[in-house]
C-alpha cells in the first residue's frame, strides 16, 4: 500500500511539473514574445563559433585540436579554404549563367553570409540587369581578419584565375578594434589580429606544466560548451524557448569563464615576454617595425590601412570589370549609432576594452576617410547608422548580430547594388 501511494505522490509530482513547465513556457512565449527554434539555434551556434575561436593574446602553445594553420600570405586561418571557395573556382564553377558574388571581412561577414545567400537571391535575380541568371554566395570571409587580409585573400584568388561578377567587402569592426588592441599590446596595428596567429608563433617550444594545463582547460570548456549545443540538438531542445534560454545560459557561463582565464593566459604571456631571454626572437617576430605607440597614431595607421586596401581592391577589380561593394559595418559600441536594450547594454560591457576605445577613436577616424574612399572611385556603404531607430535587440555583442540586423544588411546592401548596376549588366 505504501508503494502504491509513493507512487502515486511520485506520479502527480511529475504531472504537476509538467504543466507547470508547459504554463511556463507558454506564458513566457507571450509576454517575451514568439519563438523561432531555427534562428535561436543558428544565433547560439555564433556564440559557440566565436567562443571556439577565442584565442588570447600571446597565449602560448596551441593544443593539438586547435585547428589553426599559418598562412604565407594573410596570417593564419582555420583551413586552407574558408567556404570551399578555392574548390567551387578550381573545379565547381558553373556556366555563364551564374553571378559569384565574394564576400569578404571578419566574423561578422562570415556569420552574415550564412543567412545573406536567401535574401540577396531573391533582391537581385529578377534584376533585368542579370537576365534570369542565377546568384551564387560564395563567402571567403575569416573570423578575426583585418586589411590587408582582406586585400590579400582576394588577390590570392584572382592569381588563381577566379573571376567573379561581385565582390562585397563587410569590415571595418576589426580593423579599427583589433587593430588598436594590437598597437596597445606591442604588435604593429596593421599586423593581422594578434590572438589569431600569435599564439601559433608561440608554440614552438614554449610549453610548461602550468602552461600546458592552463591552455589544455581552455579547450575542455570549448568542448564542454560544444558537447551541451550537440546535446541539445539531439534532443531537440531548441523547439522549446526556456529550455532554448537554459542551453545558451550554460554555453555563456563557460564563455565567461574561458575569457577569465584567457586573461589569465594572456597575463602570464606579457610576463614571460619580458622575463625570458630566450623568447627575445619570438617578440621580434609577433611585433614587427617600430612603431608609436600612442592611441591617436594607433588609430592613424589603422584607419589609413583599412582606407588604402579598400581602394586597392577597387582597382583590382575595376581593371577586371568586377563590381565591388565595401560596406562599413555598424558596432554596438559606436556610441549613438543604436538605442541599446537591456541585454545589449549587458554584452557591451562583457566587451573587451579594446573594443570599446577602438571603436570610439576608429570608427570616427574611419568617417574622416569615407569621401576619400568615394572620391577614389569605390562603391561605398556606410551601415554604421544602419539601427539607429531600432529598438529591438540586434546585436548579440558589440560586433555580431542575429537575424533581425542580418536582414537589414542584406537588403541595405540589394539596394545599393540594384542602384549601382541600374542598365548595366554583368558579363564575363
Amino acid at each position: 500500500m505504501r508503494r502504491r501511494r509513493l507512487a502515486k505522490r511520485i506520479l502527480v509530482a511529475l504531472a504537476a511539473s509538467l504543466l507547470t513547465f508547459v504554463l511556463a513556457e507558454f506564458g513566457y512565449r507571450v509576454f517575451a514574445g514568439g519563438h523561432d527554434p531555427s534562428q535561436f539555434r543558428r544565433d547560439v551556434e555564433g556564440s559557440m563559433n566565436r567562443l571556439k575561436a577565442f584565442t588570447p593574446l600571446g597565449a602560448g602553445a596551441q593544443s593539438p585540436d586547435s585547428g589553426k594553420l599559418l598562412h604565407p600570405y594573410y596570417g593564419a586561418e582555420i583551413s586552407h579554404d574558408t567556404g570551399g571557395v578555392l574548390e567551387y573556382f578550381r573545379e565547381l564553377a558553373p556556366d555563364d549563367d551564374t553571378i559569384e558574388i565574394v564576400i569578404l571581412g571578419g566574423s561578422a561577414a562570415a556569420a552574415w553570409a550564412i543567412g545573406a545567400e536567401v535574401a540577396l537571391k531573391e533582391q537581385l535575380e529578377p534584376m533585368p540587369e542579370f537576365a534570369g541568371r542565377d546568384v551564387q554566395l560564395l563567402s571567403f570571409a575569416h573570423a578575426a581578419y583585418k586589411q590587408p587580409q582582406q586585400l590579400n585573400r582576394l588577390a590570392y584568388l584572382f592569381g588563381l584565375g577566379a573571376r567573379p561578377e561581385i565582390v562585397i567587402n563587410l569590415d571595418g569592426f576589426n580593423d579599427l578594434a583589433n587593430g588598436y588592441q594590437n598597437g596597445r599590446s606591442g604588435i604593429h596595428p596593421t599586423y593581422p589580429a594578434a590572438p589569431v596567429w600569435a599564439s601559433i608563433l608561440w608554440a614552438r617550444n614554449t610549453l610548461d606544466d602550468d602552461l600546458y594545463e592552463d591552455m589544455l582547460e581552455l579547450q575542455l570548456l570549448k568542448r564542454a560548451a560544444r558537447d551541451i549545443f550537440d546535446s541539445a540538438d539531439r534532443l531537440r531542445l531548441w523547439k522549446s524557448k526556456l529550455l532554448s534560454l537554459w542551453v545558451r545560459s550554460r554555453i555563456e557561463r563557460l564563455g565567461a569563464e574561458r575569457s577569465t582565464l584567457g586573461k589569465h593566459l594572456q597575463d602570464r604571456a606579457r610576463a614571460r615576454d619580458v622575463t625570458n631571454p630566450k623568447n627575445e626572437s619570438r617578440v621580434r617576430e609577433e611585433r614587427g617595425a617600430p612603431f608609436v605607440k600612442e592611441d591617436a597614431a594607433i588609430i592613424e595607421l589603422s584607419a589609413n590601412m583599412w582606407q588604402q586596401c579598400s581602394t586597392s581592391i577597387h582597382s583590382m577589380c575595376s581593371v577586371r570589370g568586377i563590381y565591388y561593394l565595401h560596406a562599413m559595418q555598424p558596432s554596438l559600441a559606436d556610441a549613438g549609432s543604436k538605442p541599446m536594450t537591456q541585454r545589449e547594454t549587458a554584452a557591451l560591457e562583457a566587451g573587451g576594452r579594446h573594443w570599446k576605445v577602438g571603436v570610439t577613436l576608429g570608427y570616427a577616424a574611419a568617417r574622416a576617410r569615407f569621401d576619400a574612399i568615394q572620391d577614389a572611385g569605390v562603391h561605398f556603404l556606410d551601415l554604421t547608422g544602419l539601427f539607429r531607430d531600432e529598438t529591438r535587440d540586434i546585436f548579440v555583442d558589440p560586433v555580431h548580430f542575429n537575424r533581425i540586423g542580418s536582414n537589414a544588411i542584406s537588403a541595405a546592401v540589394s539596394e545599393r547594388i540594384r542602384r549601382d548596376l541600374a542598365g548595366a549588366p554583368l558579363g564575363r
